[in-house]
């Protein structure tokens, strides 16, 4: 939660002329308010070409550079879009919401802003009936979407690729209880064919789910290297765990999944 202190606080209003008519436009946008006074983040605003959200930032500061991500409602799912690189201090930065797998989002939108991907989030706003404000959104915008198996991370509209000496999961990874602090998720494969069994495993810093709360989804690839390509026939075993950052090591599994190229089903494989 957002518990401190200031940034400088502001709204701007900017009428301009939207292409082809001769109405003019008004634009808003606003400097929100940070937990840390050695960041500043200022002329936040939104837009929306081509289906997707857009959200427009400038960010002052010396220290770790400010990555911006989008959590928006779509599908009944409160999908966030990971955030990606980041520009220099004091550039226009952008962060982007795309619906996929959906083909369209609803709002409340919240736009999170953290010093450095991975980093603690400092500031918030929310994008709600078209305009931006100041702060998360209002409490009950994003119910978690109903639970559908005992795993503690879910998967919906997955799907599983064979190829290049690959196993590759793509699916809306839906996190039903967040993990603990100073660990890791990593994906494990066990596929078995007429060759005989491969087994894999890659961590899933991509995605992002280790610092996701629960009842947030995102939707993306996860591609584990095998020593061959399975046959189009293999049966794979897809595992979750998480394990430590550092010593004591142990290993806990947080879902079991069964998949073929022509589907995906929870529990282990028989």
């Amino acid at each position: 939660m957002i518990v401190a202190a200031i940034a400088a606080c502001g709204s701007h209003e900017d009428r301009r002329e939207k292409a082809g008519s001769a109405q003019p436009e008004t634009r808003h946008s606003i400097d929100v308010t940070t937990s840390d006074r050695a960041y500043a983040i200022r002329g936040v605003e939104p837009a929306w070409p081509r289906g997707e959200l857009q959200v427009g930032y400038r960010a002052d500061t010396k220290a770790a550079p400010v990555v911006a991500e989008i959590k928006c409602r779509a599908g009944g799912y409160n999908l966030v879009y990971p955030a990606v690189g980041s520009g220099s201090a004091g550039t226009r930065q952008t962060a982007v919401f795309r619906p996929a797998p959906f083909d369209a989002f609803d709002e409340p939108c919240e736009v999170a802003f953290y010093a450095g991907i991975g980093g603690t989030q400092i500031a918030a706003a929310c994008v709600k009936a078209g305009t931006i404000s100041d702060g998360v959104c209002p409490q009950g915008s994003f119910p978690a979407p109903p639970r559908q198996s005992r795993n503690d991370v879910e998967l919906a509209k997955a799907s599983l690729e064979l190829r290049e000496s690959t196993a590759v999961f793509t699916s809306l990874w839906t996190v039903a209880v967040p993990l603990e602090a100073d660990r890791h998720f990593v994906g494990q494969v066990r596929c078995t064919d007429e060759q005989g069994t491969l087994v894999g495993e890659a961590p899933a810093a991509f995605l992002s789910l280790e610092r996701m709360p629960a009842g947030t989804s995102v939707y993306g690839p996860l591609v584990i290297p095998l020593e061959r390509t399975p046959a189009p026939t293999a049966r794979c075993q897809l595992r979750i765990l998480s394990r430590p950052a550092r010593p004591p090591l142990d290993e806990l599994t947080h879902g079991t999944y069964c998949a073929t190229p022509s589907g995906i089903l929870v529990g282990p494989c028989g």
